[in-house]
């Protein structure tokens, strides 16, 4: 398959917006933690299962839209 520019942006740009996704959970995410008293176990392993979610979805979102190829802008 050959690759384009026009391709490329649209991943750089899909991968823009699946940030701003997951940055917005992970706002929710925060809400919900000032709503309860603070527990650092509690704490840490909300962010550590948000850390393997993000990973998943990043992961499925390259595997999906460019073959699983690794680009440089979606580690940034």
């Amino acid at each position: 398959m050959e690759i384009t520019l026009s391709s490329q942006i649209a991943v750089f740009l899909g991968a823009l917006v699946a940030g701003a996704i997951l940055s917005l959970f992970y706002d929710v995410f925060r809400v919900f933690d000032a709503l309860l008293a603070y527990n650092f176990k509690r704490v840490f392993l909300a962010d550590v299962s948000y850390l393997i979610l993000c990973a998943i979805a990043t992961f499925t979102y390259m595997l999906i839209t460019s073959m699983g190829e690794l680009r440089g802008y979606i580690l940034i």
